[in-house]
């Protein structure tokens, strides 16, 4: 029956079919079903069977599961905050050379022949659908409004105005003879030790840090000075880049007798943007060491620093050596990169900044003289010229007046009560108990001539644990001679 103007008329099945536009055996499925009080639409059974020739059996997913979770892992040092679930696995790593390793690994373990027939793109599946994971080491100095296309012209000018000044600060730094152009900058950190056999990626290595300063002062030939440590030595915090610092102005004598520091760096604030920071340029402008003090942050993944392009040296060299077994070896490697590069072991010239704030006379107070709040990480530009205050902008322009922050406790004379910054006298750097482990297992690849030296950090890091150090409250240590500056 079909409704027509209101009234039923009986036409033919079809008829019926043809209106409708379905098929004669829908029609009759239908009808079927109505006689049998059954018009409630069923349920989908497609892909309901057992006949799939080709899947991938659950525990063999697992296996992979297990293989790729075996690789260590790092979250990012820098961008941790961005992207907290994001993890990375060594640089010298790729899918395919996983895959080939998953067969190896199969084979070595005498697994049923199921395990060896999943195909490459299964694994990628895998590995791109469950796992956050990436190769290398983070692009964290990317700049993050340009990666969403979320440019504005303010952004595109704080950029140009960046390189403009840091260009300028090259030419004032060349043309004037009391005055000092320093960029600095963390390598990417590099594994000791560096090995090509496949095992060498199933376990943790211990790092190898390496703290470049690029430095343009005067007619002089600009070049480059690396500080380096090793992971059981010493962390990679604002310790470490003060203790650099301190260092790098005491051994250099190109830096010596200056009346204005110029500094370029990126915007970590565990590193480079901090109070600690602050209070040591405080000490160096109340000794004379310096008269003014600018320390400048460019827009984040826009730096351009000179230290980069040291790197990229050093990095173009490095990739011809397959193996490396001491921190030795990455110091020649460094050295031979440029006939420019200086570097130095920081291993006995790490400080002790315990007591620098106190003895500095010195308060982090958190609001300018405006009694407006000082937004510390969105600073671009910070001056230090007197001691007990200094001062800041959030850009590059020109126009923009520095704001001035008074730091001197009240009541504080002017006069400070800490004259140096003493040596630790122990090492603050120590390895977990896993990475220990796991350079214990390296040993069996490495030459015996190199073994010695992980037998010493292994021993060291022992004393340590017997000691009751842990990787939180390692980081001060006693103290011996003071370093004047």
């Amino acid at each position: 029956m079909m409704t027509l103007s209101g009234r039923s008329v009986q036409v033919c099945k079809t008829a019926f079919c043809s209106l409708l536009q379905v098929g004669r055996k829908k029609v009759d499925c239908i009808l079927r079903k109505k006689k049998q009080n059954n018009s409630a639409p069923p349920l989908d059974q497609r892909g309901r069977h057992d006949n799939r020739p080709h899947k991938i059996h659950d525990d063999v997913k697992q296996y992979v599961r297990q293989q790729i979770e075996s690789f260590p892992a790092e979250s990012s040092h820098y961008s941790r905050h961005i992207n907290p679930h994001k993890k990375y696995l060594s640089p010298l790593l790729n899918l395919t050379k996983m895959f080939k390793m998953y067969l190896e690994k199969c084979k070595a373990e005498n697994m049923p022949e199921k395990f060896t027939q999943i195909k490459k793109c299964s694994y990628v599946h895998i590995f791109e659908i469950e796992y956050n994971l990436s190769f290398g080491e983070p692009k964290s100095d990317t700049c993050s409004t340009c990666d969403a296309n979320q440019q504005t012209e303010e952004h595109r000018e704080n950029v140009s105005l960046g390189f403009e000044l840091q260009k300028n600060d090259r030419a004032y730094a060349r043309e004037s003879n009391k005055a000092c152009f320093v960029t600095m900058d963390l390598q990417q950190t590099m594994p000791l030790p560096k090995m090509t056999t496949n095992k060498a990626f199933y376990l943790r290595q211990m790092w190898f840090y390496n703290l470049g300063f690029h430095i343009i002062s005067g007619s002089q030939k600009e070049f480059a000075v690396f500080c380096t440590w090793t992971e059981n030595v010493a962390n990679r915090g604002s310790d470490e880049i003060c203790s650099s610092l301190l260092t790098l102005l005491e051994m250099v004598d190109t830096l010596k007798g200056k009346d204005h520091l110029i500094i370029w760096s990126d915007s970590c604030a565990g590193q480079n943007k901090n109070w600690q920071l602050i209070c040591l340029y405080q000490l160096l402008i109340e000794k004379n060491v310096f008269k003014t003090i600018d320390h400048k942050y460019p827009e984040v993944g826009h730096t351009y620093l000179d230290s980069d392009r040291d790197f990229g040296r050093i990095e173009k060299v490095l990739r011809k050596h397959g193996n490396i077994y001491t921190p030795e070896k990455y110091r020649e490697i460094i050295s031979t990169a440029s006939r420019n590069n200086v570097v130095l072991d920081m291993t006995n010239h790490f400080r002790d900044f315990t007591n620098l704030t106190s003895g500095l006379r010195l308060i982090n107070r958190k609001k300018d003289l405006l009694g407006l709040k000082v937004p510390f990480r969105d600073l671009r530009w910070i001056r230090v010229e007197e001691y007990g205050s200094y001062l800041f902008k959030q850009s590059f322009l020109e126009f923009e007046p520095f704001r001035k922050v008074n730091i001197l406790r009240n009541g504080a004379t002017t006069s400070c009560e800490i004259s140096s910054v003493q040596r630790l006298e122990e090492h603050a750097g120590i390895l977990s108990g896993e990475k220990i482990n796991d350079l214990q297992q390296q040993l069996l690849f490495v030459p015996e001539e190199f073994k010695w030296f992980y037998d010493k950090v292994i021993k060291g890091n022992d004393a340590k644990v017997r000691d009751g150090k842990t990787k939180k409250n390692s980081k001060r240590s006693r103290v011996m001679g003071a370093e004047e500056m």
